[in-house]
């Protein structure tokens, strides 16, 4: 009798494992937009990324410089700037409004303007000369070349006067005078200082994170958009459990094989330095997949039709970027964001995955960020099983209300 039990338990466990892989599957199939999010988005998407970001660094910059003071220093500060990496001087005025009226030409993209007396004033050195500088606000990394090129000539033109009035004997001395402090700095992560190589990391982390919340919740919207009674475990399934872990296997399984692709194959392709081998990759890959399949699973509970699931997750993926901690520092978040930024995988991944991908870092350099991930892990885990549990007592309960 026992032995019967045992066999009809397990011949209902199948059944539901072949049911649920079945109905998952098809719908995964049967479904044009969730293919474009499970396959297109990570395949394709870096790449068309990467592509805005290909020469890693912005350099020669289109400025006007609107010279009042037509004076010979004016004249050498102007060719310096030019001369500069950063810096293309497009051309040389003598009013604001003409420097103006090229920017909004699209000739350039800001002015700097010298005031007049400029060469007097340095040179009398009883007042400070100021150079002002005019960028548009939707060219931020123009604005920085900009500061860069003006700000370093003006120090290097200015030691070099204060040097001339000291008199000194030698050229090493003058040096000196110009430059007391000599800095030598070496980005040994990412030398050339490049854009591509600072952001694809965290945007490929996020790529996955994003794509599988999406396709999850379309899926779950879906299938409560076409069950009458809303609820997503059907009449056929025995017990809740079976749905969450029949489905995580799924999705863990299909993005397991991206992932790879994603974090380890397309940092390659785009020539990202890669200091890391492929086994503390994929170790460090387990737990941010299923942190991020069981909370998808928990977040799909709050929608019944598939076209919110896009207005309310598509602009939290700038949210979440900024709560990484790369474009704003991390010590400058408030303690309110910092808290969501803990419960989102995301958060943990990236300063692992830039830990592993840049720095070579161990696995035991990245503990910290593995134990948040499982800890996540169990964390949704328990509010998916939470959920579907509700999900199948009330079901049954509208299907049988006797």
């Amino acid at each position: 009798m026992s032995d019967n039990k045992w066999r009809r338990s397990l011949s209902l466990l199948h059944a539901d494992t072949k049911a649920i892989w079945r109905t998952e599957i098809n719908a995964i199939k049967g479904d044009a937009g969730v293919l474009l999010f499970f396959f297109f988005v990570p395949i394709v998407y870096p790449f068309l990324y990467a592509a805005f970001y290909n020469t890693e660094v912005v350099e020669e910059a289109k400025l006007v410089m609107v010279d009042e003071d037509n004076s010979a220093l004016s004249r050498e500060y102007i060719r310096r700037v030019d001369a500069s990496q950063e810096v293309d001087v497009v051309a040389v005025v003598p009013t604001i409004e003409m420097a103006e009226e090229m920017i909004m030409d699209r000739d350039a993209y800001g002015y700097a303007r010298i005031p007049r007396d400029f060469q007097a004033d340095l040179y009398r050195g009883d007042d400070q000369v100021h150079v002002e500088l005019m960028s548009l606000g939707n060219v931020l990394l123009y604005y920085k070349n900009y500061m860069v090129a003006l700000n370093n000539n003006a120090l290097q033109m200015g030691g070099e006067i204060h040097a001339e009035r000291a008199g000194k004997s030698t050229k090493a001395l003058t040096d000196i005078e110009v430059r007391p402090v000599y800095q030598d700095g070496k980005g040994y992560y990412n030398p050339v200082g490049g854009i591509g190589t600072f952001l694809m990391p965290p945007i490929l982390i996020l790529i996955l994170q994003q794509t599988l919340i999406m396709g999850i919740c379309m899926l779950a919207a879906t299938a409560r958009e076409s069950n009458d009674t809303h609820y997503l475990v059907p009449s056929t399934i025995h017990g809740p459990m079976r749905m969450v872990i029949n489905k995580s296997i799924i999705y863990f399984a299909l993005y397991l094989l991206l992932s790879i692709w994603v974090l380890c194959i397309v940092p390659y392709c785009l020539r990202i330095p890669i200091l890391t081998d492929p086994l503390r990759m994929l170790i460090f890959i387990i737990p941010y997949l299923l942190s991020v399949v069981f909370m998808s699973i928990s977040l799909s509970f709050l929608f019944k039709r598939r076209e919110v699931v896009l207005i309310y997750i598509v602009p939290l993926s700038l949210v979440f970027f900024f709560l990484t901690g790369v474009v704003w520092p991390w010590q400058n978040i408030p303690a309110l964001w910092k808290t969501l930024a803990y419960l989102i995988p995301s958060t943990h991944a990236v300063q692992g995955y830039i830990a592993l991908l840049g720095t070579g870092a161990s696995l035991y350099d990245i503990l910290i960020q593995c134990r948040a991930m499982w800890v996540l892990t169990a964390l949704y885990f328990t509010i998916a099983s939470i959920g579907y549990y509700y999900q199948y007592r009330h079901g049954r309960q509208r299907r049988d209300p006797a």
